[in-house]
């Protein structure tokens, strides 16, 4: 079954705080709760069916996480100009 994601990007200008790590592929596999706890709550999150997105933006870079059924990470998106 072929699954498709919608996500909305937002233009942040302010420095929202959230400790987006510069090596993500650490959170690959996690689950909401390990997530929660090494880089916080996400700017956005929202319910598709049984998977989640998680949203981070920090200045001009945005994190998106997806997690699958299981509420582990299946995906992990870093899109703009990130620098940490």
């Amino acid at each position: 079954m072929k699954k498709m994601y919608f996500v909305l990007f937002l233009a942040l200008s302010a420095c929202l705080g959230s400790r987006i790590p510069q090596d993500l592929i650490k959170l690959q596999g996690q689950t909401v709760n390990q997530v929660l706890s090494e880089i916080g709550k996400p700017t956005i999150s929202r319910q598709e069916g049984a998977h989640q997105i998680w949203s981070y933006y920090q200045n001009d870079c945005s994190v998106l996480i997806f997690f699958d059924e299981n509420k582990t990470v299946q995906h992990i998106e870093r899109r703009g100009n990130c620098r940490f």
